[in-house]
């Protein structure tokens, strides 16, 4: 997460996937 320009959109599908899988988790937790 230095350079957001080198990286396309394949990193940022992966970490929007992550963090919803995390904020679904939390959701459920809670």
């Amino acid at each position: 997460m230095e350079s957001p320009q080198s990286a396309p959109s394949e990193p940022l599908h992966l970490n929007q996937a992550f963090v919803q899988d995390l904020i679904s988790n939390l959701t459920d937790a809670y």
